[in-house]
């Protein structure tokens, strides 16, 4: 993490040293002049922004902040539609093991009414009531 913050530390000091910029630029309008002229004019407000706390002028944001500001509505958006699937999926989970458990014991029940004459021994298999009665008499 230390290596991490130094190398961090030396690019930002590098793009915001006025030579670098002026190099950006030159290789810029060598491709193309309109592209330089974009990038020194954008490089300017963000100085303002930075130095002054405001835009020069009262310019409505640009095309690129405003698809940018959908990107990471849409990434918002996405995780919580996640979310919300992740606790419905458990809801559902947690809803079904409920049902199972109800289905079980009145299976349970059922099984005691139709057979009365079976007891239910862990371990063991069920029998019917008189074969335990005559073995405590004997």
């Amino acid at each position: 993490a230390l290596i991490k913050v130094q190398l961090q530390a030396i690019v930002i000091l590098l793009v915001f040293d006025m030579n670098y910029m002026t190099k950006i630029i030159g290789l810029a309008e060598a491709v193309s002049p309109s592209a330089a002229a974009i990038l020194s004019t954008f490089i300017d407000e963000q100085k303002a922004k930075l130095k002054g706390g405001a835009t020069l002028g009262n310019k409505p944001p640009s095309l690129i902040a405003r698809l940018w500001g959908l990107v990471i509505l849409g990434f918002v958006g996405y995780f919580v539609i996640g979310m919300i699937e992740a606790f419905a999926q458990q809801e559902a989970a947690d809803e079904d093991e409920r049902a199972n458990t109800t289905l079980l014991v009145k299976h349970k029940s059922d099984s005691r009414a139709k057979f009365p004459d079976r007891v239910e021994r862990k371990g063991a298999a069920a029998q019917p009531k008189e074969t335990l009665r005559s073995r405590k008499v004997l």
